[in-house]
Order: C-alpha cells, then structure tokens, then sequence
C-alpha cells in the first residue's frame, strides 16, 4: 500500500482515474466511490485487473445507512439531494457511508491525500462536518464542483461562503470547476475536458 491516497467521490465512469494516472502517477492507492449502481457496476469492469483501484458502491453522505439517490436524466446527473432541479426521474435506494468518519478509520494525517467531490448537491452537508471533525487538515489537495445553482431554494451565500473558505485554507492546491483554478480542475473531470 503507498501512502499516497486518492478519493474520488462521484467517480462516475472512470475517465477522472484514468487521467489523474496520467498527471499524477501509478504509485496512489485510488478509492472510487460510487453511488450509482450501473455507474458503479462500469467501475468494476473497467478496473477489475488494477488492485491500486478500489470501488465502493455507496454514497459518500454524513451517515451510515440507506438512501434515496434521486434519478437525472442522464447517469451524471443523479443526487442525494431531492432538491436537484433535473432529478425528477424516479430514484433508487443506495447504500451510505458517514464519509468523515469513513476517511478517519482508513486514513491519517501523515497520508499524502487527494480528493475529488464532484456529488452533485450532496457537497454541502458533507463540507460542512468535515470543517467540524478538521478534516481539511488532512487533504493535501482538493478538487471540487458545486452545485448550488442546481438546487431549489438554495441560499447560494452558501457555496459563495464555501469557495471564499476552501480557496483561505488551500490556496493554489484547490481547483473548483468554473471558479478557481478550473484549467487544473478540469484535468481531472472528464463532464469539463
């Protein structure tokens, strides 16, 4: 195991890990997390032979347990959040880790870690108890996509409130789509490349 570790949440179908093996090396321990069961199950597939790459079926979310990941009307499109304006195409009950809690089991400060949140709504809870449990401190690079806008009702203060915080903490080592650093952001993000 090395003690480079990659995180991406939201890992959709692959194309972000095939690209952060090009930038960044083979010599990462990758964790793609996963929620949708057909995007999850193409994880699989695409890397069965590589046992750097681990996939896990859950949802990345603030508590252990089941819940209802609200359909798009495309496989990037689905989300945690019911109040998603394009995910009114049914739903389907998956699996959910307490992330944060997740993240202190595996991992410790000592580890060289990267993580990418692309989870379409689900950010912002998660955001908010990593601030409150310190995991930032942990996080040596961060990539992430907001989706405020996407929300019903949403205060968007709130990701203005986020990205002033994220972008305080780490400088030139966070890259948010369409916000900061977006031509690194998008090295990562097949939606933007």
């Amino acid at each position: 195991m090395s003690n480079n570790k990659a995180i991406f949440l939201g890992a959709g179908d692959g194309g972000d890990i095939d690209e952060f093996f090009k930038h960044y090396g083979r010599d990462w321990d990758v964790y793609a997390v996963e929620a949708h069961p057909v995007r999850a199950e193409r994880l699989r597939k695409k890397f069965a032979m590589n046992v750097t790459v681990d996939i896990m079926e859950v949802a990345a979310s603030v508590e252990d347990g089941t819940m209802p990941l609200y359909l798009g009307p495309n496989l990037n499109n689905s989300s945690l959040d019911g109040s998603k304006v394009n995910c009114n195409k049914g739903m389907v009950d998956v699996k959910s880790i307490d992330f944060p809690t997740w993240m202190k089991s595996k991992f410790s400060p000592d580890n060289k870690i990267l993580l990418l949140m692309d989870i379409e709504g689900g950010e912002f809870p998660l955001l908010e108890k990593m601030k409150q449990e310190w995991l930032f401190d942990w996080i040596d690079e961060f990539y992430i996509e907001f989706h405020g806008r996407k929300l019903k009702d949403f205060d968007i203060q709130i990701e203005i409130d986020w990205i002033n915080f994220l972008k305080e903490k780490f400088g030139k080592k966070v890259y948010i789509c369409k916000v900061y650093q977006h031509n690194k952001f998008k090295v990562l993000n097949s939606e933007e490349r």
